[in-house]
C-alpha cells in the first residue's frame, strides 16, 4: 500500500500537520491467534493538502481509514504509537469519536470508470483549485 499527496498547499501561518498517525498495527482474529494484517502504516497529512491512499486490492486501504475513523469491525484491534489531529491527541476512542461527531464529512458518488487523475481533476474543479494547481493534477497522468 502507498499513500500520496496529490496536492500539496501549505499555509505560512499554521505549523504542523493536520492528521499524524504513526505506527498503526491492525490485528485480525483467526483460530490459530490474532494475525497482524497491517504494520508499521505512517500517515502525515498537512493543511489544505488532498491526500490519496492508492494499493492493490487487498493492501489495506479499507482497514486504514476504518481505524482512522475508530470503526474497525468487531474483534480487529488497532494499535498506534501516535495519533494527533490538529495538534491534539485522538488516541482515545472518546475523544476521537467527540471530534468526529464535530467534523462533517460530504460524500460523493464516484465513478469507478474514472482514474484516480480524473476524480482529483473533478475534485480540483468543485473545490476552485487555482489554477496552478489544477495543472500539477494534469501533469499526474
Amino acid at each position: 500500500m502507498q499513500s500520496i499527496p496529490v496536492v500539496e498547499h501549505h499555509t505560512d501561518d499554521v505549523v504542523g500537520p493536520l492528521l499524524q498517525l504513526a505506527n498503526l498495527r491492525v490485528w485480525l482474529p483467526t483460530r490459530s491467534g490474532a494475525a497482524e494484517i497491517l504494520r508499521g502504516v505512517d500517515v502525515e497529512v498537512m493543511r489544505r493538502e488532498i491526500y490519496g491512499l492508492v494499493g492493490e486490492t487487498g493492501a489495506g486501504k479499507s482497514m486504514t481509514a476504518r481505524a482512522l475513523l475508530g470503526l474497525l469491525p468487531a474483534g480487529v484491534t488497532g494499535q498506534f504509537d501516535t495519533y494527533r489531529f490538529d495538534g491534539v491527541d485522538v488516541s482515545n476512542p472518546e475523544k476521537l469519536s467527540n471530534l468526529l461527531g464535530q467534523v462533517k464529512m460530504e460524500t460523493g458518488v464516484y465513478d469507478r470508470a474514472w482514474t484516480v487523475c480524473e476524480e482529483a481533476r473533478e475534485l480540483a474543479k468543485a473545490e476552485g483549485l487555482a489554477r496552478e494547481e489544477a495543472a500539477a493534477l494534469r501533469n499526474l497522468g
